[in-house]
Protein backbone atom coordinates (compact mmCIF):
# COMPACT_ATOMS: atom_id res chain seq x y z
CA UNK A 1 0.00 0.00 0.00
CA UNK A 2 1.37 3.40 -0.93
CA UNK A 3 1.75 6.13 1.65
CA UNK A 4 -0.97 8.21 -0.01
CA UNK A 5 -3.42 5.32 0.13
CA UNK A 6 -2.55 4.72 3.78
CA UNK A 7 -3.27 8.37 4.57
CA UNK A 8 -6.53 8.17 2.62
CA UNK A 9 -7.54 5.00 4.45
CA UNK A 10 -7.01 6.62 7.86
CA UNK A 11 -8.73 9.87 6.85
CA UNK A 12 -11.68 7.96 5.41
CA UNK A 13 -12.04 5.88 8.59
CA UNK A 14 -12.10 9.06 10.68
CA UNK A 15 -14.32 11.17 8.43
CA UNK A 16 -16.53 8.39 7.05
CA UNK A 17 -16.67 10.29 3.75
CA UNK A 18 -14.36 9.45 0.86
CA UNK A 19 -14.67 12.85 -0.83
CA UNK A 20 -13.70 14.70 2.36
CA UNK A 21 -10.88 12.19 2.96
CA UNK A 22 -9.47 12.87 -0.53
CA UNK A 23 -9.60 16.62 0.12
CA UNK A 24 -7.85 16.32 3.49
CA UNK A 25 -5.08 14.07 2.15
CA UNK A 26 -4.58 16.40 -0.81
CA UNK A 27 -4.33 19.41 1.51
CA UNK A 28 -1.91 17.55 3.76
CA UNK A 29 0.41 16.71 0.86
CA UNK A 30 0.28 20.30 -0.39
CA UNK A 31 1.15 21.56 3.10
CA UNK A 32 3.97 19.00 3.29
CA UNK A 33 5.43 20.29 0.04
CA UNK A 34 5.06 23.87 1.29
CA UNK A 35 7.12 23.21 4.43
CA UNK A 36 9.49 20.60 2.96
CA UNK A 37 12.55 22.85 3.17
CA UNK A 38 11.87 23.58 6.87
CA UNK A 39 12.27 19.95 7.95
CA UNK A 40 15.65 19.87 9.73
CA UNK A 41 15.64 16.75 11.92
CA UNK A 42 13.17 14.41 10.21
CA UNK A 43 11.45 11.72 12.22
CA UNK A 44 10.93 8.26 10.77
CA UNK A 45 7.64 9.14 9.06
CA UNK A 46 9.27 12.16 7.42
CA UNK A 47 12.06 9.97 6.10
CA UNK A 48 9.39 8.00 4.27
CA UNK A 49 7.23 10.98 3.28
CA UNK A 50 9.87 13.46 2.11
CA UNK A 51 11.11 11.42 -0.89
CA UNK A 52 7.52 10.77 -1.94
CA UNK A 53 6.68 14.47 -1.85
CA UNK A 54 9.73 15.34 -3.95
CA UNK A 55 9.02 12.85 -6.75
Amino acid sequence: MSLGLAYFYVANKILMNSSDAEDIVHQAFLKGIEILDKIEQPKWSCLVSKPLLVQ
